[in-house]
């Protein structure tokens, strides 16, 4: 039996980590099933559905709050939360309260005090909180992290990274 997750947040990150789970779909068939989208927005989640039912062949079902896909969804275990970064301190702890474990996209809080309540709500549930920091594991970063260790370039005074994004991979 797959495990059931809701998609929260169906803006262009929401897009981006849709892709990624079809990827994964592909690569590890029965693993993962997008049971339901979230956004405030209803019709941007309808629209998201859509992509969803063209990339996983199934239409997940669409709320506009976390507690709504909760308590509709039978056999969620976890969400993705990819909304605005203000809001991950606030949606975090909420879907740990309904005992669902969570992935949060970075940061996991924009403030010491909101970070904390995330983990200390993590604990106090016993539920499992990731954060989707995907930079570590980059093969540039690591490259440049070994060159770095090696004394292959010396050491750094400064660093300036250019970085354009968007697209709809992760």
């Amino acid at each position: 039996m797959p495990h059931r997750f809701a998609l929260i947040g169906c803006g262009g990150m929401g897009r981006r980590h849709l892709r990624g789970f079809a990827t994964l779909a592909q690569v590890r068939p029965g693993l993962v099933e997008l049971a339901a989208v979230v956004d405030v927005a209803e019709e941007r989640a309808a629209f998201l559905a859509g992509e969803a039912e063209e990339l996983l062949g199934r239409r997940p079902a669409v709320f506009q709050t976390l507690e709504a896909a909760a308590r509709g969804t039978p056999d969620l275990e976890a969400v993705d939360i990819v909304t605005v970064a203000s809001t991950h301190h606030v949606l975090a702890p909420q879907a740990l309260e309904l005992g669902l474990h969570v992935l949060v996209e970075k940061p996991v809080a924009v403030t010491v005090r909101g970070g904390r309540r995330v983990i200390d709500t993590a604990r106090r549930t016993g539920k499992l909180v990731s954060v989707a920091e995907n930079y570590r594991r980059d093969p540039m970063a690591r490259l440049a992290r070994a060159l770095i260790d090696a004394r292959a370039v010396g050491v750094p005074r400064s660093v300036l990274d250019l970085h354009f994004g968007g697209g709809d991979r992760l």
